[in-house]
């Protein structure tokens, strides 16, 4: 199997991205009032990746993912989002930033701590990515994830 470089191994990752995004589903909210809030939070984020990925209109999503993330700096899944538009424009450190505020609120949130390990083989952190890649494989639950991750690292480990 030929190796890859970090550009290689962040253009495979976005191709990742779609399919991820699809498959992991948002988290739902535990009150009547919270999730009434929630509901019009997720369809502004949901309207960003729809314009992103396939409304032809980027900016304007990412303006939405923006004001969401005016209101609530914390808010995991609009971060979480900003982190994949961050890698499928090869903005590896933004996509960084992302995922270690989803980690800082979520640490156990497994799909943002595989992602952060693309963006850091991407900038050349590959001892960084190895530990990202092994925790997930290690600690998620989810085994399309693990198996992901596995890969990953695997390639890394065969640098």
């Amino acid at each position: 199997m030929p190796k890859l470089n970090g550009k290689q191994i962040g253009l495979l990752a976005g191709a990742i991205i779609l399919g991820v995004t699809i498959y992991f589903a948002p988290h739902h909210a535990s009150s009547a009032k919270v999730e009434k809030v929630d509901r019009t939070v997720d369809a502004k984020i949901n309207k960003a990746i729809e314009l992103v990925n396939g409304g032809g209109q980027p900016m304007q999503g990412i303006m939405l993912l923006r004001e969401v993330l005016e209101e609530n700096p914390d808010n995991v899944r609009a971060n979480f989002q900003m982190g994949l538009f961050s890698i499928q424009s090869q903005q590896f450190d933004k996509a960084l930033q992302r995922f270690e505020k989803v980690l800082s609120v979520e640490p156990d949130n497994y799909e943002a701590q595989y992602f952060r390990g693309h963006a850091k083989a991407s900038v050349g952190d590959f001892a960084g990515a190895e530990n990202d890649f092994k925790s997930v494989m290690e600690n998620a639950s989810d085994q399309k994830l693990i198996d992901e991750a596995s890969n990953f690292y695997n390639e890394l480990k065969n640098k």
